[in-house]
């Protein structure tokens, strides 16, 4: 959503261009890598001046298919962020990649969270922006125990975290 909100559109969200990050005070953050291939949209604050050097100026090539597949969603802008979050988030979930145009296989995920992830992988416009994935997202954890969430996802990503030693 902030990279959205300062007019940059990644393009090729998927579980590889995700880290995980532990901050001072123990939390865990997921933090968004690699915007190799990003695109500015129109009249983005990041845009290069007109007085900028015209190497920096250059658009990005829309006439090129960018992204992995089964990550891209054939559409430009925010909505194919959207789409490739809530894909990845459902590979993550379910350990399967589906195959490129395949309907994702949503079984074994609490229903209410299938639900968000079905309506913002069909690409309609209820779930067309980040803060609309966020906002759909967060209402299906607040249906969850907190204590008992918190206390799995603090096991999980400790568990994660002793598996995977950063290098020193």
């Amino acid at each position: 959503a902030y990279a959205h909100e300062a007019g940059v559109i990644h393009r090729d969200i998927k579980p590889s261009n995700l880290m995980l990050a532990r901050h001072h005070g123990g939390d865990i953050f997921v933090k968004v890598i690699d915007f190799g291939i990003a695109k500015l949209v129109e009249g983005s604050e990041l845009a290069a001046s007109d007085s900028a050097p015209a190497g920096a100026r250059r658009a990005t090539r829309g006439d090129i298919v960018l992204g992995t597949a089964p990550y891209w969603c054939g559409q430009e802008g925010p909505q194919a962020d959207v789409y490739a979050l809530a894909l990845t988030l459902a590979v993550l979930l379910t350990g399967k990649v589906p195959s490129v145009g395949a309907k994702v296989d949503l079984s074994g995920i609490p229903p209410e969270l299938a639900a968000v992830l079905d309506i913002a992988l069909a690409l309609g416009d209820e779930l067309a922006t980040m803060d609309a994935l966020h906002a759909a997202l967060r209402e299906v954890s607040d249906t969850y125990d907190s204590r008992e969430a918190e206390t799995s996802r603090r096991h999980y990503f400790a568990e994660v975290f002793q598996t995977v030693k950063p290098p020193q």
